[in-house]
């Protein structure tokens, strides 16, 4: 589990470890689904995740090493590519969730506006409009004393591209891509070359368009080399963005009401049951088999029919590209 990466204004471009006195910033990234999530130390004691997915033990156990409570949660957009874990870090800590007004959450939280101030312990938080990945897109801009400024901007800037403006439907592409283009010229003009910027989606996510490995970096930078910033009118910025949209996982189309309903803990989803082998036959009559053994193993015998999709960090996208597309039935069998 991470340890705390204590911040300090000389950003590492290719890494994700800061040394100094200021603040801890815990980083994990997500390789399968491509994104970075962040717990944020705000206060003695105290701290804040930043668009967490579900696997939430590694938040709380990192937290708890580095001798962090996370009070609250902040989400920059409701996700297209994973289910929200800020339910289940708020039902562990008692944690405070925020989110964009006007995205269509329906569980208890605190919803935030753009241009507004927020105060988490003893961090000042500036929040900013940043309509394009989704219309409710928010960035947050944290101000610890003693250092540059904290942006964290989820898709609506992030390391050598932005991230897509599709995914609502192709009646909504046009709108939100010219809000995209205002975002990126627009909505971050207030702060200096040496904001460190930590975003949400990056290199690997379906989500992104035009993205880095790298995983953090300077507006400055980005500024000078982001070719989603570089000068053009917003009717050649239209025509040139989406040319760079990757393929859409087919669960993205029902995701956003999941996160927007507010998903199960998973405390409260029964483990599935057993399956015999009369049963597996019975699925595979109507169903695709999925075989999560590695691949050698599959090579030896598999059920006919089945697809090898191995457990691995970018299985989940894979499943969740089968799962909403055929009725679809995942198998992790003998010898995994």
């Amino acid at each position: 589990m991470p340890r705390g990466s204590l911040l300090a204004a000389k950003l590492h471009l290719h890494g994700t470890r800061y040394e100094g006195p200021l603040v801890k910033l815990l980083p994990f990234v997500h390789e399968g689904l491509g994104n970075s999530s962040y717990v944020v130390e705000v206060s003695a004691g105290e701290a804040v995740a930043i668009d967490p997915d579900r696997t939430v033990r590694r938040y709380l156990q990192a937290a708890g090493a580095n001798d962090l409570r996370i009070t609250g949660v902040l989400e920059t957009h409701v996700h297209a590519d994973f289910v929200t874990g800020a339910l289940e870090i708020a039902a562990a800590t008692g944690a405070t969730l925020y989110s964009p007004q006007g995205s269509g959450v329906r569980y208890d939280h605190r919803p935030v506006t753009g241009e507004q101030g927020l105060r988490l312990g003893e961090t000042t938080v500036d929040v900013l409009a940043t309509p394009g990945h989704t219309p409710e897109h928010l960035a947050y801009t944290l101000r610890v004393p003693g250092s540059q400024p904290l942006l964290f901007s989820g898709g609506s800037v992030i390391v050598g591209g932005a991230a897509r403006t599709d995914l609502l439907g192709p009646e909504m592409q046009e709108q939100l891509t010219r809000s995209q283009y205002h975002t990126l010229r627009e909505a971050f003009t207030k702060l200096p070359d040496s904001t460190v910027l930590y975003p949400t989606h990056g290199g690997g996510s379906f989500c992104s368009a035009g993205a880095s490995k790298q995983r953090s970096s300077t507006l400055g930078e980005q500024r000078a080399m982001n070719p989603a910033m570089s000068e053009m009118t917003e009717d050649e910025f239209l025509d040139w963005f989406p040319k760079g949209f990757p393929g859409v996982p087919k669960y993205y189309a029902r995701m956003r009401d999941v996160n927007q309903a507010g998903p199960r803990l998973r405390t409260a989803i029964a483990m599935p049951p057993a399956l015999s082998p009369a049963d597996v036959e019975a699925v595979a009559r109507s169903a695709l088999i999925v075989d999560t053994r590695p691949p050698a193993e599959y090579l030896k015998a598999h059920i006919p029919g089945s697809l090898s999709n191995p457990f691995r960090d970018v299985g989940c996208g894979w499943d969740g590209w089968s799962n909403w597309a055929h009725r679809c039935c995942s198998l992790p069998m003998a010898g995994n």
